[in-house]
This record gives C-alpha cells, sequence and structure tokens, in this order.
C-alpha cells in the first residue's frame, strides 16, 4: 500500500499539449455561456418579459416596406422609445404619412 493518499499522474508531453488544446476550448465556451447567461437574466430582472411583437400594439407594420416599426413615444416594457430618436426628416416624413396621430 502507498503512503501517499493521492494518486500521482504523469502525462507525456504530448498529452499535457492534447489536455491544454481541449481545455482551453471548453473553458471559453463555458465562459461564453456562463456570460451570455448572466446578461439574460440581468435583462430579464431589469426590463421584464414583453408581449410578443406580432400581438403588441406597440408597434405597426408597415405596408410598403413591411417593416415592424415602433410607435413613437410608445413604451416598450421599461424602455421608451423617444420621439426624438426618430428627428431625421425622412424618417419623421415617412412616419408623418403613416401614423398622423402619433407625431405632432
Amino acid at each position: 500500500m502507498a503512503s501517499n493518499a493521492y494518486i500521482k499522474l504523469k502525462f507525456s508531453k504530448r498529452q499535457k499539449e492534447l489536455i491544454t488544446g481541449l481545455f482551453l476550448p471548453v473553458l471559453f465556451v463555458a465562459g461564453f455561456g456562463a456570460s451570455e447567461g448572466g446578461l439574460r437574466l440581468l435583462q430579464f430582472v431589469k426590463f421584464g418579459i414583453g408581449d410578443s411583437v406580432e400581438r403588441s400594439t406597440k408597434f405597426f407594420v408597415d405596408d410598403q416596406t413591411e417593416l415592424r416599426l415602433p410607435v413613437p413615444d410608445s413604451r416598450l416594457m421599461a424602455m421608451r422609445v423617444a420621439d426624438e430618436l426618430l428627428a431625421a426628416p425622412v424618417v419623421r416624413d415617412y412616419l408623418r404619412e403613416r401614423l398622423p396621430h402619433c407625431l405632432n
């Protein structure tokens, strides 16, 4: 019986290189996954869960481009879509045609 309570592993240089080569990508993916999960949890705590975009009245679908755009000055969960964000003349004119009741 050995007097040591642990088993001493002996790896060759090539085995150590392989272990390192496999361990580093696994560590990277695990770290990335943990940070992504933390970010999603933080967003959930901060903003909550909103309605589906398809069912929400905060969006409208443009007939020409078929894009789903937010209604100006609307509140999306804890975020507000400011009218100033849509201040570009092209965007304002376009939305003024489509949503005259939302823009002053």
